[in-house]
């Protein structure tokens, strides 16, 4: 394919926790593992989502990744210190194209 996996993310999915008073928290924690996931980040934009496959959808990143059963429309990811809406997934044979757009989330750590 010609793309390089050499930027590192991180994914995050919805849950709730409970701290050690049992209070419930709800915000973002970190799936898989401590270890970054390695991608193709490029630019993107609203226009070329548009453009490529007919989506009207706000987003200034995309992803190319192998398929990581983990990375889902209800997910987040963190690149670069900043953190991204999941906004389409597109699965072809053995890869993914994920559509990204800035957001700011509650994380647990």
């Amino acid at each position: 394919m010609g793309w390089f996996y050499n930027k590192e993310i991180f994914i995050y999915k919805y849950s709730e926790t409970d701290d050690e008073d049992g209070v419930a928290r709800e915000g973002y924690t970190k799936v898989i593992t401590t270890n970054p996931i390695l991608v193709d980040v490029q630019p993107y934009s609203s226009e070329k989502a548009k453009k490529d496959y007919g989506y009207d959808i706000e987003t200034t990143k995309r992803i190319f990744c192998d398929i990581i059963p983990e990375i889902i429309e209800s997910a987040v990811i963190k690149y670069r210190e900043q953190f991204y809406s999941i906004q389409k997934i597109v699965e072809w044979d053995d890869y993914l194209d994920v559509m990204l757009f800035e957001t700011e989330v509650d994380i647990n750590e």
